[in-house]
């Protein structure tokens, strides 16, 4: 385990507890430094966390109280004994597959000035090794430059069973010019109130967003000062430009021009960009603000703040 010095930031912005460790350093090709966060604490088994462990052990008890329960009743099932062993087998496999689910891993992950970097400890136990693999990393771990994409798209969806709150999945991809996918990093959490714990992964997730949109508004600055406007493409098609003196919206053949006063303001509520325009009303037959979905624009955090900039809401 390496030596931090120094005094670091977690992925929410607090101190990060002493108590953390890290296989590596921060590559330095990711830049300086501006968040860091290592679920592993000092005196843990770098495998798999004690959580995995546990739950690893409650499935694989129920498997064990499962099959037992057919041995002892078996005799009573008569000429249905094969049917009822069958379905307690198929039962038995999707607890242990549950079980290999649970694993997880321990990892650590920086934010950086010019990327990111997300990292799995190495072990040689077969229950990391199927952990790593269910969690299906290739995609998600190791070191991304943001000098390599051009655009992020990022949502999340919020999931409910007879109106009852069961998770929320996220999703962030950049992209290249030619819209192809180069870095993908996918979480699913329960957290009602949206705020889940210290160690769920949404925390980097966030973190990265807020270095890349740092780090990409630079260049939307600088295209709008040398062309005096800037774009944010839709993945729907199209793009939302963003200019000196307004905002237009091009969907397919439709365009739409928010100029001058005609734009009254810009903001982000419940997953969607808002665009507020002068004589608004609200109420069933108002008229309301010009709305696109959230997930639906490349570099939505740097086009919000830029027009806040530049328009002067």
């Amino acid at each position: 385990m390496t030596q931090r010095t120094g005094q670091l930031l977690d992925h929410t912005g607090q101190l990060l507890e002493d108590d953390r460790e890290f296989s590596e350093p921060a590559p330095p090709t990711i830049g300086r430094v501006q968040s860091a966060f290592s679920t592993l604490r000092h005196g843990e088994t770098p495998s798999f966390s004690k959580k995995s462990i546990a739950r690893a052990t409650i499935y694989g008890a129920l498997v064990v109280v499962l099959l037992g329960t057919l041995i002892y009743f078996s005799p009573q099932f008569g000429k249905d004994t094969g049917i009822v062993w069958g379905a307690g087998g198929f039962f038995s496999l999707i607890l242990l597959v549950m079980g290999i689910v649970a694993l997880r891993p321990h990892e650590y992950s920086y934010t950086g000035e010019k990327g990111i970097a997300r990292f799995y400890f190495s072990g040689s136990g077969l229950a990391n090794l199927l952990a790593r693999e269910m969690k299906g990393t290739t995609r998600s771990t190791g070191v991304f430059l943001f000098e390599q994409a051009r655009v992020l798209y990022n949502g999340s969806i919020r999931h409910y069973t007879n109106g009852i709150y069961t998770g929320t999945d996220t999703r962030f991809t950049w992209m290249d010019g030619d819209g192809k996918p180069l870095y993908t990093l996918a979480s699913h959490y329960y957290s009602y109130k949206e705020n889940p714990g210290p160690e769920a992964s949404i925390h980097f997730f966030r973190a990265a967003e807020k270095v890349w949109t740092a780090w990409v508004m630079e260049k939307h600055r600088e295209e709008l000062e040398r062309q005096g406007k800037t774009g944010f493409p839709l993945r729907t098609g199209g793009a939302i430009f963003l200019t000196r003196h307004g905002i237009t919206v091009r969907e397919g053949k439709n365009e739409t021009e928010f100029l001058g006063d005609s734009l009254k303001g810009v903001t982000l509520q419940q997953g969607q960009l808002c665009l507020h325009r002068d004589g608004e009303k609200a109420g069933l037959f108002g008229k309301g603000p010009y709305t696109i979905a959230y997930e639906q624009i490349g570099n939505v955090q740097a086009l919000f703040t830029l027009a806040s900039e530049t328009l002067k809401f």
